[in-house]
């Protein structure tokens, strides 16, 4: 299996990496830091699953999805992230290609387990968990998400976060 951890901290992707190998021995393992060396790694490279921060540098690893499902990739993709907001339960499942979304902790098994799932097909990801999310952010007070843009929905899920 061909995997794909995208962060854009250094450290964090050395740590992600070390506990995946312990859990993929047979996989390749490929690193990128932002979306653009991503992009250039999904267009160059059959990858299985990607690994995918929420918040990069140069955008978001939801936009990494979308362009996946755009591109027609079979890569399948899982969010790793420190905080899970409503907006990102529900772009993530628009994007038709994260199977799974993943708060980070101290623990690799979870993302062992995510990654696994994703690789054989099975998403933690339902329309159930879609609509909880919607029902927070309209209990909350905020937009619906088809109100905003693509790059508002960015925006507003990094001052939630």
């Amino acid at each position: 299996m061909n995997l794909l951890i995208v962060d854009d901290h250094p450290l964090v992707r050395t740590g992600i990496r070390a506990g995946l190998e312990g859990y993929f021995s047979e996989s390749n393992i490929y690193e990128a830091g932002s979306v653009a060396e991503a992009l250039d790694l999904l267009s160059s490279s059959t990858i299985d699953v990607a690994i995918l921060d929420l918040r990069l540098g140069d955008g978001s690893g939801i936009e990494i999805a979308d362009r996946i499902a755009d591109l027609d990739l079979h890569t399948r993709c899982v969010i790793f992230t420190s905080v899970i907001t409503p907006l990102a339960v529900i772009g993530a499942f628009n994007s038709g290609t994260v199977y799974a979304i993943v708060e980070k902790g101290v623990d690799i098994v979870p993302l062992g387990q995510a990654v696994q799932n994703a690789a054989n097909g099975l998403s933690s990801l339902t329309a159930v968990a879609v609509k909880r999310a919607e029902e927070e952010i309209t209990l909350s007070g905020g937009l619906g998400p088809i109100e905003l843009t693509e790059r508002e929905r960015t925006i507003a899920e990094l001052v939630a976060d």
